[in-house]
């Protein structure tokens, strides 16, 4: 009995010791330890980019992003997981909301109101929708031009900016 007994309690021992060197270590080094939990997102991204491909739905891409504040918060207080958790969860509430609302015309029976915009930028261009005169004057070959490469990555920060400037 004194064996079993003596057991158990270098298993509890050595149970506290692991926890308390991994609460250790997650105190003394939050950078290291979010270095090695952003590596191993990577590698998961990696690997599922590999397996399923590049991720191109929004919600997937959404997801991958969320994921990965997650990891890089490694390390961090409980409050500061919080945190980001309730600032984060209004901006994917309302991504979640739109991409609801897009198919809601179609269950509501009510047709998609397109013109109105189109409309309002024909009154701003005095007649001329800027749309169609920008594909017609800078994209007149099927070769792409230097200048789209500019206007394409400037397109881009459109979805890259402001949920950078929000992880600031």
């Amino acid at each position: 009995m004194c064996v079993a007994h003596s057991k158990k309690r270098r298993h509890n021992d050595f149970t506290k010791l692991v926890n308390l060197s991994v609460t250790t270590f997650l105190r003394r080094k939050p950078t290291r330890t979010r270095v090695v939990a952003i590596a191993l997102y990577l590698a998961l991204f990696a690997w599922s980019i590999k397996r399923f491909g590049l991720p191109i739905d929004r919600i997937a891409v959404t997801g991958w992003v969320l994921v990965a504040f997650i990891f890089a918060n490694v390390g961090r207080s409980w409050k500061d997981q919080f945190a980001m958790l309730r600032d984060w969860s209004i901006f994917t509430g309302m991504l979640f909301a739109y991409e609801y609302s897009r198919g809601l015309s179609d269950q509501l029976g009510r047709p998609i109101s397109y013109l109105a915009v189109r409309n309002f930028d024909r009154a701003l261009f005095f007649g001329t929708d800027p749309n169609v005169w920008m594909q017609q004057h800078l994209n007149i070959s099927k070769v792409l031009s230097w200048y789209e490469y500019p206007l394409a990555v400037t397109y881009m920060t459109h979805f890259i900016f402001p949920p950078g400037v929000a992880v600031l």
